[in-house]
């Protein structure tokens, strides 16, 4: 699965500038996040949820400053 992973992000680098691809990536906190809770039944921290709320929030403004 990881190498299907990362054949899959290398296509998408040869088709899109990584600065679009880039904020893309925070994705794999929602993920972790929720694989480590209905896998492992571990319930994050209030700390973790708002640094991960912090950098998602900074991720989505990247991505709208880049369309603009």
């Amino acid at each position: 699965m990881g190498g299907v992973g990362h054949f899959l992000l290398v296509l998408a680098h040869r088709h899109a500038p990584a600065s679009t691809l880039a904020p893309l990536t925070y994705t794999q906190l929602c993920w972790a996040m929720s694989g480590g809770l209905l896998i492992f039944g571990e319930i994050p921290s209030l700390t973790t949820a708002i640094g991960a709320l912090v950098i998602l929030v900074a991720g989505l403004l990247v991505l709208l400053s880049s369309k603009a």
